[in-house]
């Protein structure tokens, strides 16, 4: 018996219906353990947690505002976007360390409320670059012009309960500052 011959023999009806029925609750077992194992952003974004990027002060939005924008001015911020109407500030700053690029970049949204309350949301963003550069080379000489640059991006929101907490004590201390 040749060796086609042998194997048209074994796919005649060699998967028995128990075997199937294993086969099928194996992939059915994967398929599940892949679903359960996958990322859902949507689940994770509202998901309840703990709020650490909040903090209610006793003093007008108006005060809270400047506070903000002198706190970001003093610790050498870019302004990106201010709106006093709707009581939103946007500032970043870039660090260069080496081949480390950084760009932190922190949004708050001020909320009026009741007694002359202002509840301060802030969310920091960020983005940290490496930056690679590489040449070209005819044995061990550099050919001139052939230098190239690639980069590797990662991006995240902050959620570092103690950075938070130090914004918060600076802007407190800064209202301070204005009510003198």
């Amino acid at each position: 018996m040749g060796f086609s011959k042998y194997l048209q023999t074994k796919a005649r009806g060699s998967i028995t219906g128990k075997r199937l029925t294993s086969a099928f609750m194996v992939f059915v077992l994967a398929w599940v353990l892949t679903g359960c194992a996958t990322f859902s952003p949507t689940k994770e974004a509202l998901e309840t947690k703990p709020n650490i990027n909040a903090r209610t002060y006793d003093a007008p939005p108006q005060f809270c505002f400047l506070a903000l924008k002198r706190i970001f001015l003093k610790n050498n911020f870019t302004l990106l976007k201010e709106d006093t109407q709707l009581n939103k500030i946007e500032a970043i700053k870039h660090f260069d360390k080496g081949n480390l690029s950084v760009d932190l970049l922190i949004q708050a949204n001020l909320e009026s409320m009741e007694n002359n309350k202002t509840q301060v949301y802030l969310n920091a963003v960020q983005t940290t670059k490496t930056i690679y550069a590489t040449r070209k080379t005819l044995l061990i000489i550099p050919l001139p012009g052939s230098t190239q640059v690639t980069q590797a991006t990662k991006e995240g929101t902050i959620e570092d309960k103690k950075f938070y907490e130090v914004f918060f004590k600076a802007i407190e201390e800064e209202l301070k500052t204005l009510r003198q």
